[in-house]
Parts: C-alpha cells; structure tokens; sequence
C-alpha cells in the first residue's frame, strides 16, 4: 500500500510502497477515505511527542470504510463507514474502570504510538471505531473524535457548563480555543463567556496575570464557575489551584508539549 512515512525527525514525510500488517483476530481493516491534518501532527513531525518511535505512519483524524475483520470480531460488520477514535486502551486499570481512558497507563495512540491513517489502508482494534451515517461526509467525520468530541465532553461533562454558567476560556487559539468559545456558546445557551490572553510565560511575570482589555484576570475570576484552559501551560495551574476560586471546576482542553 502507499503511506505518508515519517523516517527522520524534522524532515519531511516519505510517500513510499510500504506493506501493510498482518490482520489480528481483534482488528478490522479501514480502507481510509479521509485524514486530517492536527497540530499534533506536526509536533509529531518536529520530534516534540517523546513516545513517538521512527519509522511512523502518523495520522489520528481519519475515516473510512471496513474492508476486512479478525476472526474475533463480531460487533463491527464489511462495508460500515466508519470514523476512529485515537485511544487504544486496555480497559482494565483503575483510570479506565473510572471512565478516564484518556489516563490509561498502557495507552497506545493511533498515529502516536501505532500506525494512523495517513495511507491507503490502516488495521485498528475494532473497539476503536464509531459507524457514521451515509449523510456524514468523511471528511466531517474524520475529526469529529478528537477535535470535537474530546472538547465538548471536557465542556459538557467535565466543565459541567449548561445554561447561565459564567466561564473564562484561558488562551484563546488554535482548536482548542476557538472550539471552546464556540461550544460554550451552544452549551450555555449564549451565558457570558469570557477570553483571555495567556501572556505570564512568555512576558516573564513572577505571578500570572492575564488580561481581557484592561480587566485582571483573577479579579474578574472571582465569579466564574468554570475556567476552560487552553494554553496547557503548568504556571498557569499551579496559580489556579492557590486561588481561592468559587467552584474550582478547571478542565483542559490544551495540550501541552
């Protein structure tokens, strides 16, 4: 098959012939139709991911079609279009018996850890992937897992944000930034949502000070019931966490390198 090989650190990907792994009893194979371009990706590409091993075939935003199944598989049937979701989790550990799979100590990530979607074909574990409508395009879908389902949770079920919630969203680009305005708007029902710059780590304060116009931040903060981060930057917790903040409900929705 043709894939998209990351070889060397800081150089290009390689479009190169390369063969594609023996099918597992426990896996499907996805005939890829769309993949996506993160950021992450590119922190990938720049040698930013520790865990990340060469030779790789990145790519953690994909969709596509169920070309083939193990002998085990028996939920996920040929032919279903289908997106993917990144984690490949063991389901056993204390996170995953608690619902927080994201923290699953022997955590393999598609396109991180393990081969992604950025060629022809991909094998995946068949829990990993959701069936979509023939009305979803698979370019819509091929990020819905990641980009979107992953920051409305952390708003939804996390921020716990629902009608009137006042919130401040720290940093305010890229995804995770502009999804979190965006959704917090459908959330709350059009609630006050505040945006702020994060500036202390690269302007050098002793304390954190983040501004919205000429407000301070943790004076306008004493009445937020929720602070949506998206810098990821561990000054700002560590401020955070010695405030004497209302609810003290923090989720991020950054991720910091």
């Amino acid at each position: 098959m043709k894939a998209a090989v990351l070889e060397e650190f800081g150089k290009p990907l390689v479009i190169k012939e390369v063969e594609l792994p023996q099918l597992l009893d426990d896996e499907v194979t996805i005939e890829v139709k769309a993949c996506g371009l993160c950021l992450t990706d590119i922190h990938i590409q720049e040698g930013r991911v520790p865990t990340v091993t060469l030779p790789l075939i990145p790519g953690h935003e994909f969709s596509g079609v169920v070309i083939a199944k193990g002998s085990k598989v028996s939920q996920v049937q040929i032919g279903w279009r289908v997106t993917v979701f990144v984690d490949v989790v063991c389901g056993d550990c204390r996170y995953c018996a608690l619902g927080e799979t994201s923290r699953c100590i022997s955590m393999k990530r598609i396109g991180f850890e393990r081969s992604g979607g950025m060629a022809e074909y991909v094998n995946i574990p068949a829990k990993n992937v959701q069936r979509i409508s023939e009305e979803v395009s698979f370019e819509k879908a091929a990020v819905i897992p990641d980009a979107v389902a992953s920051m409305y949770r952390g708003l939804k079920t996390m921020g716990q944000v629902g009608v009137g919630t006042e919130l401040a969203i720290v940093g305010v680009g890229g995804l995770d930034g502009h999804f979190g305005f965006i959704g917090c708007q459908r959330l709350a029902g059009f609630a006050k949502v505040w945006c702020w710059l994060y500036l202390a780590c690269r302007v050098g304060h002793h304390q954190p000070r983040v501004w919205c116009g000429h407000r301070d931040f943790w004076h306008c903060g004493q009445r937020m019931h929720c602070f949506v981060d998206c810098c990821a930057a561990l000054i700002w917790y560590c401020s955070l966490f010695d405030r004497d903040l209302p609810r003290g409900i923090a989720t991020p929705l950054g991720h910091g390198h």
